[in-house]
């Protein structure tokens, strides 16, 4: 089973980071201001923006790749697809410490859309490890947790 995260944006407080960029305090997150190592929750207002989170506290998402799709005309959802999924899967190994097929973990992606892509110039793609049982969430960085 593999999630995605589409929306582009939350709105309201911000997240608070510590000298070294890592969330220390909870608030909104603009997907364009996911680094890797942040872990973060879907706002529960329907809205679909994004709620950064320390890593230590309950998550449901960990940022662990970033990669910009070349540019050009619109590809299409179904060709975003492919390619995230291909380079996300290809760098779960490295950070989980297992394949992603002999993984307990899942992985979802923040991709342009159409809109973005025209819009924004968004070309970024979001790798994100995420639980596979439905109900489930992270404590703590999945980095090497071979899990």
């Amino acid at each position: 089973m593999v999630g995605v995260v589409l929306a582009l944006s939350g709105c309201g407080q911000g997240v608070v980071r510590d000298e070294s960029g890592r969330i220390v305090e909870a608030g909104s997150v603009d997907v364009f201001d996911l680094r890797l190592g942040d872990c973060f929750n879907l706002d529960e207002g329907g809205g679909g923006g994004r709620v950064g989170v320390p890593c230590g506290e309950p998550h449901l998402f960990e940022v662990y790749h970033r990669f910009d799709l070349d540019d050009g005309v619109f590809p299409g959802e179904d060709l975003i697809r492919q390619e995230w999924f291909r380079v996300c899967r290809s760098a779960f190994e490295r950070f989980i410490g297992v394949e992603f097929g002999a993984s307990a973990l899942d992985i979802s992606a923040v991709f342009p859309t159409r809109q973005s892509w025209e819009d924004h110039d968004d070309r970024e793609v979001v790798c994100a490890v995420t639980p596979i049982e439905e109900g489930e969430t992270l404590t703590g960085t999945m980095r090497a947790s071979r899990r």
